[in-house]
């Protein structure tokens, strides 16, 4: 009898060469998929914010948050950058200018309240402009609850 693998008497044999083969070829497979799963791991480089961004003014880790209140007064990780009626923001630009001489890459959040004008945060802005802050986002907060 051709090609049934058994002998004269009726029997079947188990051929073990090709499952050899394919056990070879799938442990292969294995080895190398490990091994390069193993080269792609990496450090994601993710930093995380401080706890009290007041007590520190500028470290290249935590950002800047510059916060505007409903009245136009202007915070600087809660340190009173400009007063409403100051539409140059000396103080500000010179804090922010100061930061980025150090820091080239600090991140800074501009956050104004829901009642904010638009013409204040376009000021502020500007400063971030004039002091070269290459790293801007914005965060509402929402207008402040009486209690």
């Amino acid at each position: 009898m051709a090609g049934g693998g058994g002998g004269e008497e009726g029997e079947f044999g188990l051929q073990i060469a090709p499952m050899l083969d394919v056990m070879f070829v799938l442990l292969l497979f294995f080895m190398v998929a490990a091994g390069s799963a193993a080269s792609k791991e990496g450090e994601l480089g993710i930093k995380i914010p401080g706890l009290n961004p007041a007590s520190n003014p500028g470290t290249g880790e935590t950002p800047i948050i510059v916060s505007i209140d409903a009245e136009g007064a202007i915070r600087y990780n809660d340190q009173l950058a400009a007063e409403p009626s100051d539409a140059k923001l000396d103080k500000l630009r010179d804090m922010l200018k100061d930061v980025m001489s150090r820091f080239n890459e600090q991140p800074v959040i501009v956050s104004p309240e829901g009642v904010t004008r638009h013409e204040r945060v376009m000021q502020v802005l500007d400063a971030c402009t004039y002091a070269g802050v290459k790293k801007l986002s914005f965060r509402y907060s929402g207008p402040k609850k009486s209690s």
